[in-house]
């Protein structure tokens, strides 16, 4: 007996000491799993409240936890930990034997997380607690079943009566006498011990304890794992991860099987299992990120015996990066520029599927690029490239040409933006170097043609009209040639109506103007003296003071009109004797081109004759000056005068006899020509 009581304490302390260490291991992993991740822990609040709950239900307190997940679904609606809070609710609930609200936190979790793979496992606790229930009811009804047939037949039945009848007794035989048993020797007795029963010990192996995947990221990489049963019974084991639901963690068997599993199935003692994880690598991971999470194994027998194993992925992604050239930090409207960009793939893996959009600068217009561009968008201004892939450490040049827009403003600097994005990862802006527009001085003068004709004193003034045609403000000096410069005047013309208005200040140059500004300019001629069919040339200049070789200059042509009166005399018959009569016709035409006014012919006949006829009749008579006069006399009209003289007689032979005709006439601004 004092062995026995011996053995028991030793038995009792060792399990002590089990349950003293495992409670230790198991509080140093919890500690460890609870202390968020950088850059994957939820808020402070939620998350401590939440891991409270979870350790309730850990410790098998889950009446206790149950108000807490309560506590973080109600007070924390945008938690990042709201779906582990529903699927540990619905695990408390169904700890507590309350599985119709295990069902509800199900619910609740579908409509919340619908792409929540804790969906799968919650359901299938259920189903399985579900089941448990049933067996349990069974086993229970077959328990009392059982019991009920043990009991009817454990009831004494009435005693049967003697064979012997009471004849026999009576005629005096004697009754039957039972022999005893013979007593027990030394040596058959059953010797003094004890039962002992060997209670079930949870204990397992996970390997590899610790491993690295390398993985691209958008695709799935996989964790062996094999599970040993190291306990002394039958156990199975759970499994579960701390990665994050955006890594979709998923547990298969090894075998191949394509559904998910939660639990490994029952595992005899030194029975192993193989499991594999799969998880998947979101698409924003940057080369050689790593994530490093935890796999929880632990047995369904004994909660309290689990092992975590540690998992980490690595990122092998392609890492973009640009560099830009431009052969040009200043450039002319009108000049061509070229862009290169570099796209080098300095990540551990291709880069597929690259596409480049190039927005560039209003001021530029396409020209042509290499490679050629999938699309050109002209009015969008835009340029697309798809690139098949970069390989690691390699790159990618494409160049492209522009012209910079004849009107683009001086000072302006011109940037062309643009993105590039792999398969993976989001779009890389860039931003082309700066190209500077310089100043460029160009303008323009124009006015109108035409020939126009005048006459010697004209006051005329024609309109020219100055554009300042260069990228920026310039200012411009204005110079005049063609006719004396005495003659010649600068206005600005206010109203920009082509005519003179007193009070138009006089100019020699432009105040400041803009890009394609005007400037309304009048020239001032005071018509010269000259001869009729002359032709004079007004000519206007104008000079940049940005740049003195940009000038422009604008003409206009005058031609002057003038009358010219022009008298003929004709003999029409001769009687060259004395006292004979000498008839002739004077013809007066104006050759000119312009209108002759108070057109005056004066005949002077000399003594030696003496008027006889005119037709027409003189306008006035003066002695032996006869004075014919008119009004006007267009240009290339005749008038005609025919004239009748007699010779006075007595006149010696060889006397000389000549006549004198005056021409005088005014043009139209009363100038007067002899």
């Amino acid at each position: 007996m004092k062995g026995f009581q011996l053995l028991s304490r030793f038995l009792w302390k060792r399990s002590r000491s089990f349950l003293w260490i495992a409670s230790l291991l198991f509080s140093f992993v919890l500690f460890n799993f609870f202390i968020p991740i950088a850059g994957f822990s939820a808020e402070k609040d939620d998350s401590a409240l939440f891991f409270e709950g979870h350790d309730l239900v850990e410790k098998r307190q889950p009446d206790k936890a149950i108000p807490i997940f309560e506590e973080v679904l109600e007070k924390y609606p945008e938690s990042k930990v709201r779906d582990l809070a529903f699927f540990w609710l619905g695990r408390a609930y169904l700890e507590t034997g309350q599985v119709d609200k295990s069902r509800e936190s199900l619910s609740q979790l579908q409509k919340a997380f619908p792409e929540s793979p804790l969906r799968t496992k919650l359901e299938k606790l259920i189903v399985a607690k579900e089941g448990a229930l049933a067996r349990a009811a069974k086993r229970e009804r077959e328990k009392e079943e059982r019991e009920k047939k043990e009991a009817a037949k454990t009831v004494p039945s009435p005693k049967a009566p003697s064979k012997k009848s009471p004849s026999a007794v009576a005629k005096g035989e004697p009754p039957e006498e039972k022999i005893p048993s013979p007593p027990r020797s030394a040596s058959t007795r059953q010797p003094e011990g004890f039962l002992l029963v060997i209670p079930q010990v949870a204990d397992l192996k996970v390997e590899p304890a610790a491993d690295e995947k390398r993985g691209y990221p958008g695709e799935d990489v996989e964790f062996p794992i094999v599970i040993a049963n190291r306990g002394n019974g039958e156990d199975s084991f759970t499994l579960d991860s701390t990665f994050p639901i955006e890594f979709r963690p998923t547990f298969y068997s090894e075998e191949g099987s394509k559904e998910s599993i939660q639990t490994t199935p029952p595992l005899q003692p030194d029975q192993s299992f193989r499991a594999r994880l799969k998880v998947h690598l979101p698409s924003n991971m940057t080369d050689n990120q790593n994530k490093t999470f935890e796999i929880k194994v632990a047995s369904r027998f004994d909660r309290n015996s689990f092992q975590w194993i540690r998992k980490t992925v690595t990122a092998s992604s392609p890492l973009l990066l640009g560099e830009y050239h431009t052969d040009k930090e200043r450039a002319r409207p009108g000049e061509e520029i070229r862009y290169t960009i570099l796209l080098l793939n300095n990540g551990g893996a291709e880069a597929r599927d690259v596409r480049v959009r190039y927005a560039y600068h209003p001021a530029l217009v396409f020209l042509s690029a290499n490679p050629a561009p999938e699309r050109v968008e002209s009015a969008g201004r835009a340029i697309y490239w798809n690139v098949s892939g970069i390989k690691s450490k390699g790159n990618e040049k494409i160049e492209v040409a522009f012209k910079v827009g004849d009107e683009t403003a001086a000072g302006q600097q011109i940037l062309n933006r643009g993105v590039y994005v792999a398969s993976v990862g989001g779009e890389v802006p860039f931003l082309s170097p700066p190209t500077s527009v310089m100043q460029v001085a160009s303008l323009r003068l124009e006015g109108a043609k035409e020939e126009q004709r005048v006459v010697s004193g004209d006051q005329i003034f024609f309109p020219f009209t100055l554009t300042n045609l260069g990228n920026g403000p310039d200012q411009f000096a204005f110079r005049t040639g063609g006719v004396p410069s005495d003659r010649l005047a600068l206005y600005f013309d206010k109203n920009q109506d082509g005519l003179y208005q007193p009070g138009e200040p006089a100019i020699t140059e432009t105040p400041p103007l803009g890009t394609r500004e005007n400037f309304p300019v009048l020239v001032g001629v005071k018509v010269p003296n000259g001869r009729d069919g002359e032709r004079l040339d007004v000519r206007l200049e104008a000079q940049s003071k940005q740049d003195a070789k940009a000038t422009a200059t604008a003409s206009r042509s005058l031609l002057l009109s003038l009358p010219m009166v022009v008298v003929q005399t004709q003999m029409q018959s001769r009687d060259s004797l004395p006292g004979g009569v000498i008839s002739y016709q004077a013809t007066v035409t104006n050759n000119g081109s312009g209108l002759a006014r108070n057109v005056i012919i004066s005949e002077l006949v000399p003594p030696e004759l003496e008027f006889v006829h005119a037709d027409p009749e003189p306008t006035e008579k003066d002695g032996r000056r006869w004075v014919w006069k008119m009004n006007e006399l267009g240009p290339q009209q005749k008038r005609t005068f025919a004239v009748s003289v007699r010779i006075r007689k007595g006149l010696p032979a060889g006397t000389v006899v000549q006549k004198q005709t005056e021409t005088e006439y005014q043009d139209l601004h009363g100038n007067h020509y002899p």
